[in-house]
């Protein structure tokens, strides 16, 4: 028979880990121990950088997901915002520029976006989002977070609801590969919660709209 997996279990099990430290470091060793926490080599969780990053990831989920619960499109772009720029500083701490600059970039795109949606700023933002990767290419890994900014920009400057929410899901997607790929635990469950919190808003907003299309008439 051919053998099971289940890629997302180390993830679960780092984040059972992190919240245990939070609680007391020796928790930690205790599930180490037990072979229930599954870290590379180099990963010290008592070092306060990598604690406060994933401080920061927390917060940035609590502001993305309370974006979702919103209809209105100007909300939900400044609550991404914030999302964005506590995202930015979670990857600044964990020491990687290069998706900290793209975040960063989303966070000021959401906030133009949510004021001045125009479609010649978001052709601005594509190009500088390309010259950003062009001045910061070290390695392939990068293309995972310019992919994330592009659809992310085209989706910001939407004007219906439904257009940015599907434009963000494709972001995210590319944000959770990113995340497991850097070793960032809390941002990858972010991102997973992001793409169900965004999926279920998508359905009640389709819904919505269809109940507001008046109801065809019976011919006579």
């Amino acid at each position: 028979m051919p053998e099971l997996t289940f890629p997302f279990i180390p993830v679960i099990l780092e984040v059972a880990g992190l919240l245990a430290a939070f609680a007391h470091p020796s928790h930690l060793e205790l599930l180490s121990s037990w072979g229930f926490v599954q870290l590379p080599p180099t990963r010290i969780f008592n070092d306060f950088g990598y604690m406060l990053s994933q401080l920061l990831a927390l917060f940035a989920f609590v502001a993305g997901i309370s974006a979702f619960q919103l209809q209105q499109r100007q909300p939900i772009l400044l609550c991404w915002f914030l999302s964005a720029a506590l995202n930015a500083s979670h990857f600044m701490v964990l020491g990687q520029l290069a998706a900290a600059l793209f975040v960063g970039f989303t966070a000021i795109r959401f906030l133009v976006a949510a004021y001045y949606p125009k479609p010649i700023l978001m052709w601005l933002f594509i190009v500088l989002s390309t010259l950003l990767l062009w001045l910061t290419y070290q390695s392939p890994l990068q293309l995972l977070p310019f992919l994330a900014a592009i659809v992310g920009t085209i989706g910001s400057f939407q004007q219906k609801v439904l257009l940015v929410r599907t434009c963000m899901a494709i972001g995210a997607c590319a944000w959770i590969y990113h995340n497991i790929l850097v070793g960032s635990p809390v941002a990858v469950m972010m991102e997973l919660a992001f793409l169900a919190s965004n999926l279920v808003g998508f359905l009640r907003q389709r819904r919505k709209e269809q109940a507001q299309q008046p109801a065809p008439q019976k011919p006579k």
